[in-house]
């Protein structure tokens, strides 16, 4: 299928997990796709690299550009925006997948650092922000676009059971929520739809690595036998990259699984 030729898509944190997995997806619907993580060869803490997945969108036929950055540095930010837009002359689709769940986004409140809890909202909030910002000149200039912005469950305040650890994390998805909310009303005139999905319990690189490290319970064990593949969402992701019409989308906060079921993508499958 061939339905994005020609599109330009940028997907950060596209080493590995539903980055990678949408990365792929995206190719293989013809988009000219732009990857970026800061993990540029293989042999860090996790699976996944750079490299390795600019290698397999190649030899699965996809065109592709590998752009190393650090989210959580403005200046790179600007940086990768800036070549994306050197190298394919503008940018048509934004995913905001990148997340940082590292140890300060689980801080309760008397170990929260400054420093920590900027670098979370950082990453979480602010590069996608920036992202947009810096390629939504162009997404007009092409007639429209569309960003989808990954948040989490965890950002969702109104759910009286909501058990994630910390401060940080879940107010950075909370802050993500409400900013693409006031998107979808300001860039709907421009053609551009921002779209919200949480992906639910993945069983991403990730997310495994943090359960094996809290296998000491039996409890962990059984979460991870109930997480989905990461192609749950990455496949929600395609879709409304991809769909004639978006603005059917616009609004609500997708759930994947559910999504992924309704819009007869697949049945969700426990990895």
């Amino acid at each position: 299928m061939t339905v994005l030729k020609d599109k330009v898509a940028l997907i950060t944190g596209s080493t590995r997990g539903i980055g990678r997995v949408a990365a792929l997806k995206l190719a293989a619907l013809g988009a000219r796709v732009v990857v970026t993580g800061r993990t540029v060869d293989p042999g860090g803490k996790l699976p996944g690299s750079l490299s390795e997945v600019e290698a397999q969108i190649r030899a699965a036929g996809g065109e592709v550009c590998a752009i190393a950055a650090d989210l959580a540095d403005p200046a790179d930010i600007r940086r990768l925006a800036e070549e994306v837009i050197a190298r394919f002359g503008g940018c048509d689709i934004l995913v905001n997948n990148a997340a940082y769940m590292g140890r300060h986004s689980a801080h309760p409140l008397e170990k929260i650092e400054p420093e920590g809890w900027n670098h979370v909202f950082a990453v979480n909030v602010t590069a996608p922000v920036l992202l947009a910002q810096a390629l939504v000149p162009s997404m007009r200039a092409r007639g429209g676009g569309r960003i989808v912005n990954v948040t989490s469950g965890a950002g969702d305040f109104t759910r009286g059971d909501n058990k994630t650890p910390g401060l940080a994390y879940p107010a950075s998805k909370a802050a993500l929520d409400l900013a693409s909310h006031r998107l979808m009303r300001d860039l709907r005139p421009d053609n551009i739809a921002v779209i919200l999905m949480c992906p639910g319990f993945t069983a991403s690189e990730s997310v495994m690595a943090a359960l094996g490290a809290w296998a000491r319970d039996d409890d962990s064990l059984h979460r991870a036998s109930a997480a989905h593949s990461t192609d749950v969402p990455a496949s929600v992701i395609a879709h409304f990259c991809s769909c004639p019409d978006p603005w059917i989308h616009v609004g609500p906060r997708h759930q994947a699984a559910p999504t992924y079921e309704r819009l007869g993508l697949g049945a969700p499958v426990q990895a």
